[in-house]
């Protein structure tokens, strides 16, 4: 029945595993009988049941079937693109990539149309949907597109966003490059990464100062040390002990105020033109004045830490000292309080009375 009630089809199965939705025009069950799986589309058989699984596949279009552990492809329409003779497969966007059952290594598009041999050991998806990254019997990268394969004895290689992929060179440097428009930043970092769920990249140089990179590769700040966590779904915090900074970034990798990240706090952190750091409250008027070293925002328990000429102290959500700065912390992260009292995450909660 479908949701308005009608027979959709008079046949009769062991099992309707998946109820796929094409377009508004083509609906597909994938239907099983005596442990053997099929297609129907719009109540027509375009795939025959004799298959032990069928993946439909959304970013590709595409349905993958495996029989006696050999994989083949099908599109939309119930046609062969591939035959079910594959060990295995990997599919990025509008590429399949297969191997046979004597190590033979295949690239072909989502129209079965074969757009090279892959002399490679390993061929895995990108992350982008367009290109693969192969890794070569030298243990060399490359990335291969539709229309080239870029290689250059690279060591290492990861998606970053866009069209930007981070590479390693044979001196163990970092550098970025546009696969469209070659290289943006060359290889001259000690370490190179995404920053994990922003599109924006952070860089190591070898004397340890960081570059930190928004999506539009503009350089939003230079550190000489940098603590990089996620606040939320939408944002991280990135902080610097050296130099005595704190600021948070969006999903852009765009620098944001800390009145966006937390709307309902009534403090606000700030520093000011000589470098030291107090509290505002949302309209902007100064709660607690520009003298410390380093102020830190509400948490999540409803206090915050200031830094004075090397210690710690405590901060309500008012703005109200709790504890002056007398206390040296030895903490790798921005320490969390709660109350006149440290909160220490081990294998479990507990806290610690600060003396």
């Amino acid at each position: 029945m479908n949701n308005y009630g009608e027979k959709v089809l008079d046949v009769k199965f062991e099992s309707i595993s998946r109820v796929l939705k094409y377009d508004d025009s083509s609906a597909y069950l994938i239907v099983m009988n005596n442990g053997k799986k099929g297609i129907y589309k719009n109540n027509k058989e375009i795939i025959e049941q004799k298959y032990q699984n069928i993946n439909y596949t959304e970013s590709s279009n595409i349905f993958v079937v495996k029989r006696n552990s050999k994989y083949g492809i099908f599109n939309m329409d119930g046609k062969e693109i591939l035959s079910v003779k594959y060990i295995a497969y990997a599919l990025a966007g509008d590429y399949i990539y297969v191997e046979t059952d004597s190590g033979e290594k295949e690239l072909y598009d989502v129209n079965g149309n074969k757009v090279s041999n892959l002399n490679y050991k390993s061929v895995q998806s990108s992350g982008k949907s367009d290109c693969y990254i192969a890794i070569d019997d030298n243990g060399y990268y490359s990335i291969i597109t539709k229309s080239e394969t870029i290689s250059n004895n690279y060591t290492y290689i990861s998606y970053a966003f866009d069209n930007y992929f981070i590479f390693k060179n044979e001196d163990g440097l970092y550098g970025l490059l546009d696969i469209y428009n070659g290289i943006k930043f060359e290889a001259e970092y000690s370490f190179m990464l995404k920053i994990d769920g922003r599109n924006s990249i952070e860089a190591v140089k070898p004397d340890g100062t960081v570059d930190i990179y928004s999506k539009d590769l503009e350089k939003i700040a230079i550190l000489k040390e940098a603590i990089i966590k996620s606040v939320s779904e939408n944002y991280t915090m990135i902080y610097s002990s050296i130099d005595n900074e704190i600021f948070y970034i969006n999903k852009e990798g765009k620098k944001v105020p800390n009145t966006e990240v937390y709307p309902n706090n009534k403090i606000f952190a700030y520093s000011d033109e000589n470098g030291k750091w107090g509290y505002k409250d949302k309209s902007g008027n100064i709660v607690l004045e520009a003298k410390y070293d380093l102020a830190t925002d509400t948490g999540e328990y409803g206090f915050s830490g200031i830094v004075l000429d090397g210690e710690w102290g405590i901060v309500n959500s008012e703005g109200e000292i709790v504890k002056i700065p007398a206390f040296t912390l030895d903490t790798y992260y921005l320490p969390t309080f709660i109350g006149e009292y440290l909160l220490e995450i081990t294998e479990s909660y507990h806290c610690l009375e600060l003396e």
